[in-house]
Order: C-alpha cells, then sequence, then structure tokens
C-alpha cells in the first residue's frame, strides 16, 4: 500500500486545477494532520472554495485520513522550525511519527527539512511529471496544467523550463 502525508499546498493546487486524480493514482492513502484539514477543507467551505469541497469529498470517501493523535516529534523534543508554517510543522511531526512512504511539500525550506529528517519528498511539480511519465496525461495535457499551476503559484523561469523539459 502507498501511503503519503500530505500539507496544504499539493492539495489546494491539485484541487484548484481539477488534478487530485494525481494524488490518488499514486498512494492508496494520504494522511494528513488536522492543521492541514482545517486550512483546505474547513476553511476553504467555510470561504466557499470549491476545491475545499473536492479535498473533503476525498477525505469523505476515506481516500485522506485526517490524523490528530501523533506525536509530535519535532515540537516534542523542543525543535522550533522558524519560517514554516504550522501545517508544514504538522505534517513533518506526522511523516516523522507515522512513517509514511512519501511527504508531500511544496515550499523548499520545509523539503530541505524534510530530507535532513529522511523523509522522502514529493510536490506538486514532481508529481505532475510522474503522471505524465506514467502514460496517465500526454505531453499537451501537462504543459496545460504547468500553465494552469503558474497561474496560482510561484514558479521561477528556471522551474518552468525544468517541469516543462522533463514532460516526455
Amino acid at each position: 500500500m502507498r501511503i503519503a502525508v500530505s500539507n496544504s499546498s499539493p492539495l489546494i493546487l491539485l484541487a484548484k486545477t481539477r488534478a487530485l486524480d494525481i494524488l490518488t493514482h499514486f498512494f492508496d492513502t494520504i494522511y494528513i494532520p488536522s492543521y492541514v484539514h482545517r486550512e483546505v477543507v474547513e476553511d476553504g467551505m467555510m470561504n466557499g472554495y470549491a476545491d475545499a469541497l473536492l479535498v473533503k469529498n476525498l477525505v469523505d470517501s476515506k481516500k485522506i485520513i485526517v490524523a490528530s493523535d501523533f506525536p509530535h516529534v519535532l515540537l516534542g523534543k523542543g525543535i522550533v522550525l522558524h519560517g514554516l508554517h504550522p501545517g508544514e510543522v504538522e505534517a513533518l511531526d506526522l511523516a516523522l511519527s507515522f512513517k509514511g512512504d512519501t511527504i508531500l511539500l511544496d515550499d523548499e525550506e520545509a523539503r530541505k527539512i524534510a530530507r535532513t529528517l529522511g523523509l522522502v519528498v514529493k510536490g506538486t511539480l514532481g508529481m505532475l511529471i510522474d503522471y505524465n511519465k506514467a502514460g496517465r496525461m500526454d505531453k499537451d495535457q501537462a504543459l496545460k496544467k504547468l500553465e494552469e499551476l503558474n497561474k496560482i503559484m510561484y514558479l521561477s523561469g528556471d522551474v518552468y523550463r525544468i517541469v516543462e523539459n522533463s514532460l516526455v
């Protein structure tokens, strides 16, 4: 069984671009900490965001499991992760305590910390590339998704070209 722990941004970005099937293709179960659920689903629904409903549907169908009772490994050791969002810290804690296969993060600082903690990291763009290479989306479709993502997240020109050149 393929398992991941996710932070907010991959869920939001894939939901906004109607590409949550990328997540369910690669992972049987995605775990999220309660802070991420509150941010993505509860606050999103309160603000009327359609993408929040799409993520809620995955929670309701048990493709996404909300974890609230897990040891806070980093916080429990007094490790302060300055500059990280509370959802990122909880996702790191959950991944460390759960031993999930992969942690889904887009923020570069959070990704660096995750790697130093020995976690396997995957981001939204990496999943798009992998989905394309798995034959689930052709190059033209993947380029359209990349363009949609570029409109809602910051991508440097270099990162955009790297992703563009990685598509088959």
